[in-house]
């Protein structure tokens, strides 16, 4: 459980770091456009963590599951926001934090 809550802390600060560049990005955009897109990317990432949080509380379900779980609730809130839902880009982040769940897990045994 505590390697979960370190886990969780460290893609935490992942999406922290990331927010605040497209923070400072949108600050400095003067195109409407692109200023709109960094706000849309800023919240979904926000709303992505948070539903990473919440299939990560259950330890009933796999992996795919989770998974399936956060893309869902991503989808809806996009959908709700009137925002653009890349399926593709969503997936791909979440499997890069797959990949960093993987190997922090992996240091972590060793240790």
């Amino acid at each position: 459980m505590k390697d979960l809550e370190i886990l969780i802390s460290l893609i935490a600060t992942i999406i922290g770091l990331l927010i605040t560049v497209l923070t400072f990005a949108v600050k400095a955009i003067g195109n409407a456009k692109a200023k709109k897109i960094a706000e849309q990317t800023i919240k979904m990432s926000n709303q992505i963590m948070f539903f990473i949080r919440q299939a990560e509380q259950s330890t009933t379900i796999s992996g795919k599951e989770k998974k399936a779980f956060v893309m869902s609730r991503a989808r809806s809130y996009a959908q709700a926001k009137k925002i653009s839902f890349n399926e593709e880009k969503v997936d791909e982040k979440i499997e890069e934090l797959i990949a960093l769940t993987k190997q922090v897990n992996t240091k972590g045994e060793k240790i």
